[in-house]
């Protein structure tokens, strides 16, 4: 509702009884809010955005993890830290956004944004298997359970246990690169060209190019550092921080990193 604001000299003369000019003024300003209410505000949406071939256009979003409890629960009351609930499984993961599937409700979201977004939106919910909708299956979901994130991340700390057992019987020395020797099959599966330790988290490298490499990261709990995009060349997706809200998730995020020459 729009609310005027009258001169000091109308407000005076509206405490004496009678007042023509006050009559007058009252009648003007009840006529203003009468036939001119206060504009409504409406977010703006983009004319068509799609992901692999779903319209998102019309979808219920948010960028608040607190507004999924499908998807999130909070580490601890008050912390605002959230992590992905357990029967939650993450279908497709890449620079262009994830897919979250809730198989006991039949039903998924879409987290999508522009590259290098500093926020993530998420998208939904969408009925059905999105491996169908989306069409994921052929070449962007997991051949086999074994590599879902959550048993690639199981399966990268035994490998970093493996080298660190070895470092700790002296059988090698200390550093950051992990042997072949050491890694799981299941790790094995991703077909890594490399494996090294990041600030106790562990990358592994499936893709290179010019001065770049791509991948998979998986975060140490042992480790004092929280993965951030901007980090020594490091971009994730999704990305960690959203505005002052940190989401770990399953701990597995897909990167792209600049390396200096």
């Amino acid at each position: 509702m729009k609310h005027v604001v009258l001169p000091s000299f109308c407000l005076m003369l509206l405490a004496v009884s009678g007042c023509k000019g006050c009559r007058e003024q009252h009648a003007r300003t009840h006529a203003i809010l009468k036939t001119k209410p206060a504009p409504s505000v409406q977010t703006a949406c983009p004319s068509a955005e799609k992901f692999h071939g779903l319209d998102l256009t019309k979808a219920p979003r948010t960028t608040r993890e607190s507004d999924l409890p499908d998807l999130w629960e909070e580490r601890s009351e008050g912390s605002d830290s959230f992590i992905m609930r357990n029967d939650v499984r993450r279908v497709y993961s890449g620079f262009d956004g994830a897919v979250y599937h809730i198989l006991e409700k039949n039903c998924f979201y879409v987290q999508h944004d522009p590259y290098g977004s500093s926020t993530m939106t998420y998208f939904g919910p969408f009925g059905g298997d999105p491996t169908k909708i989306l069409k994921l299956e052929s070449d962007l979901t997991p051949k086999s359970p074994s590599l879902l994130p959550t048993d690639i991340r199981g399966e990268a700390l035994a490998t970093c246990a493996a080298h660190g057992k070895a470092i700790k019987a002296g059988t090698e020395k200390r550093n950051a690169e992990i042997p072949p020797v050491y890694w799981a099959d299941r790790i094995r599966a991703l077909n890594p060209i490399r494996i090294y330790t990041h600030r106790v988290n562990i990358v592994i490298v499936q893709r290179v190019g010019d001065g770049t490499e791509e991948g998979k990261y998986i975060y140490n709990p042992l480790s004092s550092y929280l993965p951030e995009t901007g980090d020594d060349g490091f971009v994730f997706n999704p990305n960690p921080r959203s505005g002052d809200t940190y989401t770990l998730g399953d701990g597995v995020f897909d990167f792209k990193r600049t390396i200096n020459k």
